[in-house]
């Protein structure tokens, strides 16, 4: 009986490891044909990738500074025919600060002002030249409204009377660059100052000095200058009369002059008072 026992007891575990090892068997094919399909840990995978497709940066296009015409518009020009013109009278502008273009509407380079352009202009009060200006032509403002002006370096021909019957102009002011004209304190000379070219009729003092580096004084220089009473003159009564004094000056005519030089002081050093002759060119 005890044998019979001790044989159930042995063959119960064999029994056990048995049904083990079968079930052990029967896994392994499921096993491997799962791992077939699963990674290796450790190894990496091999992948075809595409580069990714990007779309262009759109760049905005670079700013420009819109340019602004502030040039005067309705001016009449006249062409020379090589590219360049004058203007030739105020047409249909009614600025009272006309702005010269640098191009008229033809596109033609602006390079002066042409004989009497702005005769007689009422509405006038003032006028920016460019620096292309390289000429004033005569009568050019005679009679304007025209209050003051600079005439840039440039501008190396100024016609005859172009600023005469200008009541309201008070100075005419001159590039230090330009090479044929100056302004002794807003009056126009030439470069050297032994010119006086115009006395801007619009100024209402009644004192004028006239250095005694003046060799001349241009016709109608001094026209309608009424204003003047008094002119002294920094050189002696001999040396002023030998100044080439123009027609149309009779302010200069009607004036007391005095001198500088002690040859023509009274005993009591008081001035002596003239009226110098006055020559026609």
């Amino acid at each position: 009986m005890k044998t019979r026992t001790k044989k159930i007891l042995y063959s119960v575990p064999i029994v056990v490891l048995a049904v083990l090892c079968g079930c052990l068997i029967w896994m392994l094919p499921s096993a491997k044909d799962a791992g077939e399909d699963l990674p290796v840990m450790g190894e990496p995978q091999e992948t075809e990738s595409t580069p990714a497709e990007t779309e262009p940066e759109e760049t905005e296009p670079p700013e420009t500074e819109e340019v602004i015409d502030l040039s005067s518009k309705g001016l009449l020009f006249e062409s020379l025919g090589d590219g360049t013109c004058v203007v030739s009278g105020i047409g249909s502008c009614t600025d009272a600060l006309v702005v010269l273009p640098e191009k008229s509407p033809a596109g033609d380079l602006v390079i002066g002002i042409g004989d009497y352009a702005f005769r007689n202009c009422s509405t006038l009060r003032g006028i920016e030249l460019t620096a292309a200006i390289r000429s004033i032509g005569a009568y050019a403002f005679y009679g304007s409204a025209i209050e003051a002006l600079r005439i840039p370096s440039e501008t190396v021909r100024i016609g005859e009377y172009a600023f005469c019957g200008c009541y309201s102009l008070s100075a005419i002011d001159v590039s230090p660059e330009n090479p044929n004209y100056a302004d002794e304190n807003g009056v126009l000379t030439s470069k050297s100052g032994e010119v006086i070219l115009a006395y801007p009729a619009g100024r209402s003092d009644n004192f004028y000095s006239i250095s005694a580096k003046v060799r001349e004084i241009r016709t109608m220089a001094f026209y309608n200058c009424d204003a003047i009473k008094l002119i002294h003159y920094a050189g002696s009564t001999s040396a002023f009369r030998q100044i080439l004094i123009g027609a149309g000056n009779e302010a200069i005519e009607s004036a007391v002059i005095t001198y500088s030089s002690a040859a023509d002081l009274f005993t009591d050093g008081s001035a002596k008072e003239e009226t110098p002759e006055v020559s026609e060119k």
